[in-house]
């Protein structure tokens, strides 16, 4: 396997809330090998500045936090290598065997929601795997140095999800550069849309059913839990 054994996950500092927790678990669980480090927003922007000062203005002036962290996610792998999780994303096996088909592997978003946006597909950024300096993860960096404005700056969904988010990582796919990624159906790391993930969350038999899922190909499972965008953690009753 070519991609770096590291996990690499963010938070605004060490004090994570206690939903995330057995997810991280989970994570260490199934690669007791692997390296794991947990970025702080302090953290992420001495990176920066450290290792991309020309971004740093850019960085600084994103006016969502959530812009922020899907930029260093980026910046990290293109540094480090490894994989990029979000916290809201819980490990049901090890990852290893998707991990040996190409230097960039990322997950696409279930069906249902790239239905809602009128899109073939979307690439989902909250899982991505990758080797140091890949063709693809430099692509993505490329397009954050441009600064690219958005029509619609008071929109929080539209800002993020065209600068720094899926839809992003969709235009610089579509643009050509493919040749290092590798694309997982939306089963492995993405099996469930929004409304299906909250549905799950409750279920009180919810332990057979993400078997179900592991024995239909399901490495992980995204919660989809929103911090940036939902108003209140339906999460947490």
């Amino acid at each position: 396997m070519k991609i770096p054994k590291i996990i690499h996950q963010t938070w605004k500092d060490e004090n994570i809330p206690a939903e995330f927790i057995p997810f991280i678990k989970s994570w260490k669980h199934y690669h007791p090998n692997w390296e794991y480090i947990l970025w702080t927003d302090e953290m992420n922007r001495k990176f920066v500045a450290e290792n991309y000062p020309d971004f740093l203005s850019i960085y600084d002036k994103y006016p969502y936090k959530i812009q922020r962290a899907d930029a260093i996610r980026y910046l990290l792998l293109n540094t480090f290598g490894g994989v990029y999780v979000d916290l809201d994303i819980e490990c049901l096996q090890n990852i290893e065997s998707l991990l040996s088909s190409n230097s960039c592997v990322i997950a696409k978003e279930p069906d249902a929601h790239s239905q809602t946006h009128k899109m073939p597909f979307v690439i989902c950024n909250a899982f991505m795997a990758s080797v140091k300096d890949d063709v693809f993860m430099n692509a993505v960096i490329k397009e954050l140095m441009l600064d690219n404005k958005i029509s619609n700056p008071n929109l929080l969904g539209n800002t993020v999800l065209h600068s720094t988010g899926p839809f992003m990582l969709n235009r610089i796919y579509n643009d050509g550069n493919q040749a290092s990624l590798t694309l997982l159906d939306s089963k492995t790391i993405h099996p469930l849309s929004t409304h299906e993930t909250l549905a799950l969350y409750f279920n009180p038999n919810k332990e057979q059913q993400k078997e179900q899922l592991k024995s239909n190909g399901t490495f992980a499972i995204h919660y989809f839990w929103g911090t940036w965008w939902r108003k209140q953690n339906p999460f947490k009753k």
